[in-house]
């Protein structure tokens, strides 16, 4: 497992992921807004359509991880699923980002769930393949530090859509989503190609005629306790984005009435994520990851209380300039904390996974990738539906232009308060976490000691 993996292998390996995010990103908020604004959809279809496809990641990112590991010998490893996904993924996308004329709450939910079983192929693999490219405690932060910065990119450019001259208006909308898929189409093959090409396929590591059933699999999964701690962390963390993510843009579009904005004020607060990722990877170094980590979730709570503070740009109390630069601000806050919470957790989980590996004599990455991705993807669509779900309940709906005092009371609730809470508890289980930069070095030092060995058995048994 090389420590000198260059630049511009990194590189390539980041890029399918910038165009994964033409289609992730829209997903988290800005699909199901313009769905509701734009196409008439009920929010509380949208909300209950989220959980029912978090349900679907339930069996497909367990089943994929476990697959994922088990043809990490094949020709093309993990590389083959990166195809495959890139396939299945483009051909959901064009129904979900082009919808016909009278598109249906089922239409909706059929293609967002042929989407994230494309997304689910390529990205439970691709993290898999991110933490075989190398052992070293730096090298791994690095290489999803890249990782995440190209998803950011490929955010960034999806927001930006609205602000090109060729449109009329700087609103979200169907012809947004269409130019959204086009650039899909164009980049997805492309960068595939460029990541098979150039990216070495990594090594995974397992002691020779030791095969670990599921069973056994998920006994050993279960007995590592700074995987629980992983687990018990990312799981809150991911419901209060969730929560808040599934509504940001109807909080800024309907709630605040800055819906030409909204593309503004993503277009400038989505690079300020971007630029911030060395910033993190510099204090993982210095801080080490899990107090970088640490500092990037308790701020970011403290950030989500801010949001709590804007009232609607027709109150009394704020103008339409004063929401706009407030929000703009705060936005552009939480992307630099942010920014930690999205690359450092895989390269904490690529500690882990040595961790695992140490104990079982087996390479489970893609497995615990699948658990990872699955917390992610289950537990934020979970938090999305029932923030969406807690909104609704208070009145708030989104094509409405009258907006009563319950109804925002229950989009702070989700937008703000719920969120802050969860982080506040998720950094205090993060305290819990064991596996310093000291401690990897030794766990990498005994299988690097392990495997050794093994190859010096079967050298002398030949």
């Amino acid at each position: 497992m090389s420590k000198n993996i260059s630049n511009l292998q990194i590189a390539s390996y980041a890029a399918p992921i910038m165009i994964m995010a033409l289609m992730l990103g829209p997903s988290y908020s800005i699909i199901q807004g313009v769905y509701t604004q734009s196409f008439g959809l009920k929010l509380e279809d949208i909300a209950v359509y989220l959980i029912i496809v978090r349900l679907f990641d339930a069996v497909t990112d367990p089943a994929i991880g476990y697959l994922s590991d088990k043809t990490m010998s094949w020709p093309g490893g993990r590389k083959i699923w990166i195809v495959a996904g890139a396939i299945i993924s483009v051909i959901g996308a064009y129904f979900l980002f082009i919808p016909p004329e009278n598109v249906t709450s089922e239409y909706f939910l059929v293609f967002f769930l042929i989407c994230y079983l494309g997304w689910t192929m390529m990205e439970i693999p691709h993290l898999a393949w991110g933490n075989e490219l190398s052992g070293n405690y730096d090298t791994k932060s690095k290489i999803f530090n890249v990782r995440y910065a190209f998803l950011f990119i490929g955010m960034w450019a999806f927001v930006s859509l609205p602000l090109l001259p060729m449109f009329e208006s700087t609103e979200f909308n169907g012809e947004t989503l269409k130019l959204g898929f086009w650039m899909i189409l164009i980049g997805m093959p492309f960068s595939v190609y460029v990541a098979l090409k150039y990216c070495p396929q990594g090594e995974n590591i397992q002691r020779e005629n030791e095969k670990l059933g599921v069973k056994k699999m998920l006994f050993s999964m279960l007995k590592n306790k700074p995987f629980l701690i992983f687990c018990g962390v990312v799981l809150l963390i991911e419901i209060a984005i969730g929560m808040q993510g599934a509504i940001a843009f109807l909080h800024l579009t309907s709630f605040l009435a800055l819906r030409e904005e909204a593309s503004i004020i993503y277009a400038f607060g989505f690079p300020v994520a971007i630029f911030a990722m060395p910033l993190w990877l510099t204090l993982a170094k210095k801080m080490e990851k899990a107090k970088a980590y640490a500092l990037g979730i308790g701020v970011s709570g403290l950030g989500f209380l801010l949001l709590a503070l804007l009232e609607p740009s027709n109150t009394q109390l704020w103008d339409m300039a004063d929401t706009f630069w407030y929000y703009l601000a705060i936005f552009a806050f939480l992307q630099l904390m942010l920014g930690a919470i999205w690359s450092l957790p895989p390269a904490l989980l690529g500690d882990v996974i040595d961790y695992g590996t140490l104990k079982t004599g087996k390479d489970q990455s893609g497995t615990y990738y699948a658990v990872f991705t699955f917390i992610k993807k289950s537990f934020g669509g979970l938090g999305g539906g029932i923030g969406l779900l807690i909104a609704a309940s208070y009145g708030f709906e989104p094509s409405s232009t009258e907006l009563s005092e319950s109804a925002g009371q229950g989009v702070k609730l989700v937008m703000a308060y719920l969120p802050a809470l969860l982080m506040f508890i998720a950094l205090f289980i993060l305290t819990l976490y064991p596996i310093s930069k000291a401690r990897h070095s030794v766990i990498r030092k005994k299988i690097d000691q392990d495997n050794n060995r093994r190859l010096n058995t079967v050298v002398i048994s030949k």
